[in-house]
């Protein structure tokens, strides 16, 4: 045998190989996809008992160790009136790594992109990979992401928010916010039940201020509270730190008013006025 050949028939033996693994690994990953996008219809059919048109969004990129696929209905208005085939309705996530996968509900899933992005005629149970737009620390209320995960209750553990997309006035969003430490727990006591895309998160004073206002009576009001802690004996001689979220401070301004701009701080149960500006007129 001529042994200059031997070296070319490995590298091709190897690269058969290598084909032949690839071909399997794709494959594979055809069946998972496939699997996973049948658990969601039926986990989003059991939630919302109804069948619509509906896409796939399967995020390019591992966000915070998940991968993550998102089944989106196509409200047929949307796609009417933003011109651009645009992608909004009720969606199923699911977030998947190593070790787990859970679900979340999202009545408005959107963002910017996806509603305002899409050029093509999209098709029911079409399959779109994105990919996901990071956040910076300093912007968390950021509300052309469809979700993002930031420590907003200062436990040293990342929260998961998902953007419910234009369910504010003029077209802004709310978030919900989910406790992820085990199963995935909805927050849902003061501030986190009005977490929108004003909320100001203040991580060195442990402070979440809610702001509210409107342009008609010309008013608006901010609400801060405070992470504090309380004990409560919980066993045998055993003291334990729970956490609370204290109001400590509401700001009011007024435009029309004679009082242009109070402020009240926590005294006890009360709100003791601590300042008031009052118009000249």
């Amino acid at each position: 045998m001529n042994l200059t050949i031997i070296p070319s028939l490995l590298t091709c033996a190897f690269f058969v190989l290598s084909c032949s693994k690839r071909n399997k690994d794709i494959y594979n990953q055809t069946v998972r996809d496939r699997l996973s996008f049948e658990q969601m219809d039926s986990a989003f059919f059991k939630e919302y008992q109804e069948q619509k048109k509906h896409i796939y969004i399967r995020y390019k990129q591992p966000v915070e160790g998940y991968t993550v696929t998102a089944l989106c209905t196509m409200d047929e208005l949307d796609i009417l009136f933003s011109e651009n085939n645009g992608i909004h309705g009720k969606a199923l996530l699911r977030f998947e790594n190593d070790s787990t996968h859970f679900y979340i509900y999202n009545s408005s899933f959107s963002d910017s992109i996806l509603y305002y992005g899409m050029k093509k005629e999209i098709k029911d149970k079409e399959v779109i990979y994105i990919d996901y737009r990071p956040i910076s620390d300093n912007d968390i209320c950021y509300c052309s992401t469809p979700f993002f995960f930031h420590d907003v209750n200062f436990d040293g553990r990342k929260e998961l928010l998902i953007n419910k997309w234009q369910t504010r006035p003029k077209g802004h969003s709310s978030f919900d916010v989910y406790d992820l430490q085990s199963n995935p727990k909805k927050l849902t006591e003061p501030p986190f039940d009005k977490y929108d895309h004003m909320t100001r998160v203040d991580s060195i004073n442990k402070t979440i201020t809610l702001y509210e206002g409107s342009r008609i009576s010309g008013c608006a009001v901010s609400h801060t509270y405070q992470l504090h802690y309380r004990q409560i004996m919980t066993g045998c001689d055993y003291i334990e730190n729970v956490p609370y979220f204290k109001p400590i401070k509401v700001q009011y301004w007024h435009d029309l008013g004679n009082d242009k701009y109070k402020e009240y701080v926590a005294d006890g149960d009360s709100l003791k006025l601590v300042k008031s500006i009052i118009s000249d007129k």
